[in-house]
């Protein structure tokens, strides 16, 4: 199985981490979108690579999600997955991708290190997120996905076949990432299988 990541990135700097985690074997495309919303310029790194598309959009939101509906836009079909700029690929990804089946919805466990104010049922709502973006975990922290739910699901922890995104992300609402896996698991939660262990980082990098 080959897949497409898509990248919205204000990090370019970080580019070369995520470069160098990703299995490109397994890869149709990296997609990386860069966001021009502020009037950010960026130089595009990999131009000469084929396996690489680059492009710019100035559209405005939280968390890159406008970037992404955008990158959307470049793929053709199969398996997708989203890599912020802020984290790199796990190796055991690569590890359990082999297995895997292209016409199911998969969801795993993040080690993250997002920042959960004590007393927090791990979960993050609208209110908690300028605290969350601004601080770091000092040491990481296990986010499960066993109950599919908006405020649960993160990016970095759902591989979803193309023919299933039925809604684009929301710009400017901070769990778009999990309304949209919610949306797509309600259509037919026989299709989602959940993986019980750790296949993704978060926020590894900031």
């Amino acid at each position: 199985m080959k897949i497409t990541i898509i990248t919205s990135c204000t990090r370019p700097e970080n580019l070369p981490k995520l470069y160098e985690s990703i299995e490109f074997e397994h890869v149709h495309k990296w997609i990386i979108i860069y966001d021009i919303s502020k009037g950010q310029t960026y130089t595009w790194r990999y131009k000469k690579d084929n396996h690489i598309i680059e492009a710019e959009c100035p559209h405005q939101g939280v968390l890159g999600y406008a970037q992404k509906n955008f990158g959307l836009k470049f793929v053709k079909g199969g398996m997708v997955y989203f890599l912020d700029d802020d984290t790199i690929m796990h190796p055991n990804f690569w590890r359990m991708l082999p297995a895997l089946n292209e016409d199911t919805i998969y969801v795993w466990d993040q080690e993250s290190y997002l920042y959960v104010p004590e007393n927090s049922s791990g979960t993050f709502t609208e209110i908690d997120e300028n605290l969350l973006l601004q601080r770091r975990a000092e040491t990481p922290n296990l986010l499960k996905a066993d109950v599919v739910h908006c405020t649960t699901i993160h990016i970095g922890m759902f591989l979803v076949p193309y023919k299933y995104i039925n809604i684009p992300f929301i710009p400017h609402i901070t769990l778009s990432a999990g309304i949209l896996f919610t949306s797509i698991y309600e259509e037919d939660p026989s299709k989602c299988s959940y993986i019980p262990c750790v296949l993704s980082y978060g926020k590894q990098l900031c």
